[in-house]
């Protein structure tokens, strides 16, 4: 478990560094991909080490880091598996499930403002996921449902050609997973919401 002390004093030093921002740096993937401050970057080595020292390896600490980002996802605590993710991410950047986090987030955000750009942010980083861990039907799956998402709510309406391209790409994810995982049921009712659609 990560040192409550550890995660306050990161929150806290970037929100001092980067200044009030409507979402702090740690509720947006990858850390926002700024540049950091060289006292951010400081404290970043200080929990790598403390997380190295704690599990054994960068990898441990970020699939321990990339579990309770996925526990509070199923508790419905985006902001905190939002943290638990860019974690996972500093941790170890080849990790999958890292990226596969920030693209279900994004995803989930699609509902709210700004529907286009989190839909098209979730898709890269479930590509990015899905070149990972290409045997993972669940991530390609996700990506499908984003695709399709992307093509009924945002293009559908004036750009026919271009949803239908986004819905032949579902269509191929959605075939991959069941070749990999046929017995996922998540899998059929994402297929349903495509056959809607």
């Amino acid at each position: 478990m990560i040192a409550p002390m550890k995660c306050a004093v990161q929150f806290v030093a970037a929100l001092l560094l980067c200044g009030c921002v409507a979402v702090p740096i740690n509720e947006v993937p990858m850390y926002g991909g700024a540049e950091k401050a060289t006292e951010i970057k400081e404290i970043n080595q200080e929990f790598i080490n403390w997380a190295v020292n704690e599990f054994g390896s960068r990898e441990k600490a970020s699939d321990d880091a990339a579990q309770r980002g996925w526990k509070c996802f199923s508790q419905g605590d985006l902001k905190t598996a939002m943290k638990r993710f860019n974690q996972a991410w500093l941790l170890n950047a080849d990790n999958a499930h890292a990226y596969w986090g920030f693209g279900i987030i994004s995803g989930q955000q699609a509902r709210g403002t700004d529907t286009e750009n989190k839909l098209r942010q979730s898709i890269t980083f479930l590509e990015t996921a899905n070149i990972k861990a290409p045997s993972n039907a669940r991530i390609m799956t996700d990506l499908a449902y984003s695709h399709t998402m992307l093509a009924a709510m945002v293009l559908k309406p004036q750009h026919r050609s271009e949803a239908d391209k986004e819905f032949a790409e579902a269509q191929t994810l959605l075939e991959g997973a069941m070749r990999i995982e046929p017995t996922y049921a998540l899998l059929y009712g994402n297929w349903s919401v495509l056959e809607f659609y």
